[in-house]
């Protein structure tokens, strides 16, 4: 099965829509007030990256000029993921944020989502043309931020802080 650019970034906006669900519902769960500051800062972080996948990233990949350059690995990967989803293993993130209160649990777990979400956009990025490169590194470096600011978060948390 192999899936156009413009499926690809599709299933992106979905899991960024998942992301958003995630962080509304770890925040509205959580009792500490840091970490309820830190999830609302994340969840409008993944609103923002939305909007970049709707406006700025999926054009570039309905362009019919738009080529990948290895389409097997983005299906390839996708295949492994299931579902098409990349955040589809283990529990559903809005749900595993509603039941779990311990706000280490939900951390690691956000940590684990964000990875997730650097792995699939690292992988089609590695397939995409210079064009779709550009726009994927800038969601790439901001993942990555997200989980410094969950990491600085946890370390606080072991602190007493």
């Amino acid at each position: 099965m192999n899936y156009s650019g413009e499926e690809i970034i599709q299933i992106a906006i979905g899991e960024e829509k998942d992301a958003i669900a995630f962080y509304r519902a770890a925040m509205d769960n959580s009792s500490s007030p840091g970490v309820k500051d830190l999830f609302h800062f994340l969840l409008h972080e993944e609103e923002k990256h939305l909007v970049e996948l709707e406006k700025e990233i999926l054009p570039v990949f309905q362009e019919a000029a738009f080529t990948w350059e290895d389409e097997d690995v983005i299906a390839a990967y996708l295949r492994s993921l299931g579902k098409s989803g990349v955040f589809m293993e283990g529990p559903k993130p809005k749900e595993f944020a509603k039941k779990n209160k311990d706000p280490m649990e939900v951390i690691e777990f956000a940590i684990g989502l964000e990875r997730k979400a650097i792995i699939f956009y690292q992988k089609v990025e590695e397939a995409s043309s210079e064009s779709g490169k550009k726009a994927l590194r800038r969601v790439i470096e901001e993942e990555g931020a997200h989980i410094h600011k969950l990491n600085e978060l946890k370390a606080g948390l072991k602190k007493g802080e």
